[in-house]
């Protein structure tokens, strides 16, 4: 998200930069509008390369590279729009957030400083197409953590690679696009969630840039060349018509992908060929294209270009604000306001800020830029681990409590443990004694490890394991083809290896949602994007659900209780079908109910529906095996009644989203073990 002034300025990349930004938001705020306005990020990815590098090329060639000045010139650029955004954040989540809202933004301030924004969201496991990623307030500083991660590498390569290999540089940049491209392609299929945010699946469309500044600046003919070669050809290899055939292809890729890519789609994959290909055949039509001097080259256009950088910083906190505050997408009228606002907030951002600090070289304000969005990054790094509650009254308190039960801070499981088994997360409540008891599963054994290491401390002073992998069924065999790779979950097999042999633990816990894997979708408006390809491992022609589920649970359980182990097999809690923040609590700032709910919980009868099969299955695994050798706790008969499920119960919100249970839920479920 540069641009080049220079006598060589092209205000139709400007116009392209207005295509992209303007599908961003579009999607962002009428994601029905256009489904795949998502893909303006990448557009903005091919921009950057092509005008990152040519300032780069040009300069080596001339002999006036230097890494300080580069460097200054990406301060200046980026630095003061982000620190007001930041700063903006921090203010308005200070009046509007809860304490432990808060301090996730906190969190992801400290991310967004230092660019690793990408990196941040991914260990999170955050699906930048799920409905929840909404109140992800700093979540669009993915892309600009790409970015800069490239902005950091590529002048270092670059500067070497000119020097020791010039006369090989292309061929060296069309290797290393081929390669992350390949990458992509790769790696999609095994984890499309770090595929989406990890650089070296992205490059490819940076690097694609960079191919074309190359040829740009030293085989500018080198299109008309190549479609001199193929016969019948010459007719339209002059340069005018090569141009308007670039730029309508280009236009014409970039269309199709905005109105036929949808978040459905498994994403970059293939399909980001479409907007990498349109802009670089965009691009390299150049100005005179008809298209490109047309329309992209319109004042319209080249305004929202000129400010399309402040716009993406601003447009996404102002609705993920409102997506808070509102407890789920707020009305139309609001959203329109908000694009307004934003467009409003970007023009005073680009007159006012940047155009005042952008262009002077004084090494005083890169100073200054640089010191004032550090102290930014330490702001956020304090709110992030500062117990606000105390200081901000308990208005601020969430109602699901300071934090969720998987990030209060556990025993870390010892070195022998860990290596051996290599789960996301290994905890155990107590030092200086081996585990009896192991909690072991998906994400949501995750949230009952607090309440039932609790339960078990007071009980009998045992040490409870928590061994927990995410986005793995908790049962051997069983993988989701969209999901983590069978490499990634075969994890499992070595952790029941473990579980078997150790011979302190006597009792294994096993959570699992079941349910999703026999109905193969998630649940309700806030899981709508769920939609798993399950696959047997040991036997691929397995395809039906109930049979998959069953063998897996069977295959899980049966080594465990040979090796004379006691198994409890949990029946999940009940999933909402909604974020728990729509239950209507009362938050520090409040501007509209629109989309509260009452009473907060689902109708028994849904949950029957959806569950039936799933609580006869583990019925018929227990009465399969010796009594008493694995029992069931129906953890879900605490939360419903004969009409409902409840997801608050005595004025406490026992959910921390959807599907999870808070730290409050953890601690109040654990008092109710009681497996049979």
């Amino acid at each position: 998200m540069t641009s080049i002034n220079s006598k060589k300025y092209r205000p139709d990349i400007d116009g392209l930069r207005a295509l992209a930004i303007s599908s961003v938001v579009l999607f962002h705020a009428f994601p029905d509008l256009i489904p795949g306005g998502f893909i303006g990020v990448d557009i903005f990815f091919v921009i950057s390369g092509y005008l990152i590098s040519t300032i780069i090329f040009a300069e080596l060639d001339a002999g006036t590279f230097s890494f300080r000045d580069f460097y200054a010139r990406r301060i200046r650029r980026i630095f003061p729009a982000l620190w007001i955004v930041l700063l903006f954040c921090l203010i308005f989540g200070y009046f509007s957030l809860f304490s432990d809202e808060y301090q996730k933004l906190g969190r992801q301030t400290v991310a967004g400083v230092f660019f690793y924004s990408n990196f941040f969201f991914l260990k999170a496991f955050t699906d930048y197409f799920n409905p929840l990623a909404e109140q992800q307030l700093l979540l669009h500083l993915w892309s600009l953590g790409i970015e800069e991660q490239f902005y950091i590498f590529w002048p270092l390569f670059t500067f070497f690679a000119w020097k020791f290999a010039k006369a090989n540089l292309l061929k060296i940049i069309i290797l290393l696009t081929l390669i992350s491209f390949g990458y992509n392609l790769w790696y999609i299929p095994k984890d499309p969630i770090q595929t989406f945010y990890l650089p070296m699946a992205r490059a490819w469309e940076l690097l694609s840039g960079t191919v074309l500044a190359w040829l740009h600046l030293y085989k500018k003919d080198w299109l008309k060349v190549f479609i001199q070669r193929i016969p019948l050809a010459n007719r339209i290899a002059n340069e005018v018509h090569l141009a308007n055939i670039q730029s309508f292809l280009g236009i014409f890729l970039i269309f199709i992908g905005i109105f036929g890519i949808s978040k459905e789609n498994t994403f970059p994959g293939f399909l980001a060929l479409l907007p990498t290909l349109g802009a670089f055949f965009q691009i390299s039509a150049g100005q005179n294209a008809w298209f490109n001097k047309r329309i992209l080259s319109n004042r319209m256009f080249v305004f929202i270009g000129l400010i399309s950088f402040p716009l993406y910083l601003w447009h996404w906190p102002l609705l993920s604000f409102s997506n808070i505050m509102a407890s789920g997408p707020p009305p139309l009228a609001i959203r329109i306001g908000i694009v307004l606002l934003s467009l409003f907030l970007s023009y005073l951002t680009m007159a006012f800020v940047e155009k005042k600090i952008r262009f002077r070289p004084e090494r005083s304000i890169t100073i200054a830029l640089t010191l004032s969005l550090l102290c930014i990054g330490i702001l956020g790094k304090s709110i992030a681990s500062s117990n606000l509650s105390q200081y901000r009254g308990k208005q601020f308190e969430s109602p699901k409590a300071i934090s969720t039960a998987w990030e209060l801070k556990q025993i870390i499981c010892v070195d022998e443990f860990k290596t051996s088994m290599s789960p996301d997360n290994c905890q155990y409540n107590a030092y200086g004694k081996r585990p009896s008891v192991v909690l072991y599963g998906d994400s949501h054994a995750n949230h009952y490890y607090l309440g039932l290491s609790k339960y078990f401390e007071a009980k009998s002073g045992e040490n409870l394991m928590l061994i927990a992998s995410y986005g793995c069924s908790a049962f051997l065999g069983v993988i989701d083809l969209k999901g983590r790779s069978k490499s990634e979950c075969s994890k499992n097999q070595r952790i029941i290896e473990f579980l078997k042999k150790e011979p302190s633990i006597k009792t294994i816990i096993i959570s699992g949602r079941g349910n999703l894997i026999i109905t193969g979708k998630g649940f309700g408006k806030a899981e709508s994007d769920i939609d798993i390809v399950t696959s047997y491992v040991p036997n691929p022609n397995l395809t039906d659900l109930n049979e998959i589920f069953k063998t897996a649970v069977e295959a899980t359980v049966r080594p465990l209780v040979e090796a004379g182990k006691e198994v409890v097999l949990i029946a999940d809690n009940p999933e909402l079908g909604f974020h728990s923040t729509e239950c209507g609590e009362h938050r520090p700032l409040q501007f509209f109910t629109a989309n509260f709910r009452d009473p907060c919980a689902i109708p028994r009868k849904e949950f029957d529906i959806r569950n039936a099969t799933y609580h006869r299955i583990l019925q018929e695994i227990a009465s399969d095996f010796p009594k008493g050798s694995v029992k069931i706790w129906d953890s879900w008969r605490n939360f419903c009644d004969d009409d409902w499920c409840w997801a608050k119960k005595d004025g406490l919100l026992l959910y921390d989203d959807d599907d999870h249970l808070s730290t409050i839920g953890s601690i109040w479920i654990g008092e109710q073990y009681d497996p049979k």
